[in-house]
């Protein structure tokens, strides 16, 4: 089992950049999203980029906070989250290019 020629190689290459590279473009048009704010998750939004409950209490408890004291939490176009707790929100202009962030 291996490769006849190069072409089969070069073509491999090509297809599997091509599909890399839709994928970056993908995931920078999509954004970054508003999952829960002053400690109220947000299910549609929960549903529509499905990370779980679990997940986001994971990242809360990893930022030292629990849902109350969370001011909002974004999921970041790397697919990590972000937490902002209330006693650092400030004036929210951290979330200006976040969906929903506006709403904050």
């Amino acid at each position: 089992m291996g490769f006849d020629n190069r072409a089969d190689v070069l073509q491999i290459l090509i297809v599997g950049s091509a599909a890399y590279l839709t994928l970056l473009v993908v995931l920078r048009l999509s954004g970054k999203r508003t999952l829960g704010a002053d400690g109220v998750l947000r299910r549609e939004a929960l549903k529509t980029n499905r990370p779980t409950e679990s997940e986001i209490r994971h990242a809360a408890r990893g930022s030292g906070s629990d849902l109350s004291a969370i001011a909002a939490v974004a999921l970041e176009t790397n697919g990590t989250l972000s937490v902002i707790a209330s006693s650092t929100m400030h004036d929210g202009s951290a979330l200006n290019d976040v969906q929903g962030g506006a709403q904050l």
